[in-house]
């Protein structure tokens, strides 16, 4: 996993500005599942005036055919990650209902310090992108694609909001998770996460 691994939470490493011309190029030589890149040129369109998207700016009606599989976390950097909405497909392949869940929690306990700070380096200025696989009825294991986005933060708030969305088709020969635990807890197959170019002033 490449990782910013910040040594400090909070406000002191959080990317104020981007350079949206390199991001931009960035974003154009990296390869994601086709659903995935829907979001990510979306993410993109919103970014103006230097800065990452509100999370706000994101119109349900524009990535339609995404929702079901899209994911919103409120991040407290170092301390915290909490599942503010989830969509359907989540609900229906696990059996259960992720909105206001501590995501962190979810995790084996050995594996949870890993994953706040992966949390914290997307919500601080990168972009997460993972494999998992899961074992799903009546048998075999299906491999799919997350993402995960970092929003503009408020300045008053303490949370940087990160939205993620997972390539998810399995077909019809695979009916439903087998695992919902090891599917939520275990360490994904592969993990990045791509920090942003800042926007250097003076």
């Amino acid at each position: 996993m490449q990782s910013l691994h910040s040594q400090s939470a909070g406000w002191g490493n959080f990317l104020e500005k981007v350079n949206l011309i390199l991001l931009r190029r960035m974003i154009a030589d990296l390869e994601f599942a086709p659903s995935n890149r829907q979001l990510v040129d979306y993410w993109l369109s919103l970014c103006q005036d230097d800065k990452l998207p509100d999370r706000s700016a994101f119109r349900p009606a524009d990535v339609r055919p995404l929702l079901a599989n899209l994911v919103i976390y409120d991040v407290v950097p170092g301390k915290s990650v909490t599942v503010r909405l989830a969509g359907t497909t989540f609900n229906i392949a696990l059996g259960l209902e992720l909105k206001g869940r501590d995501w962190v929690k979810l995790a084996p306990e050995n594996h949870r310090p890993q994953r706040l700070r992966g949390f914290t380096d997307i919500a601080m200025g990168a972009i997460g992108r993972g494999l998992r696989r899961v074992e799903m009825l009546p048998t075999g294991y299906y491999t799919f694609e997350g993402i995960m986005l970092p929003c503009h933060a408020d300045r008053n708030s303490d949370v940087h909001p990160v939205v993620g969305h997972i390539d998810w088709n399995p077909g019809r020969e695979f009916v439903k998770i087998k695992s919902p635990e090891q599917a939520l807890g275990a360490p994904l197959v592969s993990f990045e996460v791509i920090p942003l170019p800042a926007l250097r002033v003076g």
